[in-house]
């Protein structure tokens, strides 16, 4: 049986860095309800869980593979259809 991850606790400057996120973009995707929102720590400190921010930049990682591939498809379509429109358009 696999030994369990101990939960870990990032503060926001690790977040920052785990990202590349400014505090403020961290900030609006929160209120945008497209980031994890933090824990209340104590009164005055909040922090994230690691698994979580993990888990959005695998996130981030899987659309953009996704949007490449469909990139990557459509300009498939476009040269094989361009090809053979160009080889109907030629004028003799």
């Amino acid at each position: 049986m696999p030994a369990e991850t101990p939960l870990r606790i990032l503060r926001l400057r690790a977040v920052q860095v785990a990202t590349g996120l400014a505090a403020s973009s961290i900030y609006q995707l929160v209120k945008d309800r497209a980031f994890p929102p933090p824990l209340k720590l104590s009164e005055r400190r909040s922090g994230w869980l690691k698994s979580e921010i993990d888990a959005w930049i695998e996130s981030r990682i899987k659309e953009r593979q996704a949007s490449l591939d469909r990139l990557g498809a459509r300009r498939h379509r476009q040269r094989t259809t361009g090809a053979a429109q160009s080889s109907t358009n030629v004028r003799g």
